[in-house]
């Protein structure tokens, strides 16, 4: 069964993981600059959707893999305001998704 948990991206998380990682792009940060390109208002970073996802499934469990490899896939964009639902099949390989309205947006 899947291990579900939800997160509300908002305005202070931009700006928080802004200041870890150093990414301070327009597309995540300013409402003007994001509302003039292709997705039309701020979107959140995708690392930091990706490092969250793996910190819920890190705090589900007291027997973490070792993990040799991750791969990511970005298939839509989460905007700042949506609330992400974390998934977690605990399956070998192991599986983790990203979901926005029931529409997955990461795996």
């Amino acid at each position: 069964m899947p291990i579900p948990a939800q997160k509300k991206f908002e305005t202070i998380d931009q700006e928080v993981f802004a200041k870890a990682s150093g990414d301070w792009n327009p597309i995540h940060m300013n409402p003007l600059a994001a509302r003039r390109t292709q997705m039309g208002a701020p979107v959140v970073h995708g690392m930091h959707t990706a490092l969250l996802c793996l910190d819920v499934f890190a705090q589900s469990t007291n027997d973490l893999p070792v993990l040799s490899e991750i791969t990511v896939s970005f298939l839509k964009h989460v905007y700042v305001g949506d609330t992400v639902t974390f998934l977690i099949a605990p399956q070998s390989p192991l599986r983790l998704a990203a979901k926005v309205d029931g529409v997955k947006v990461m795996t």
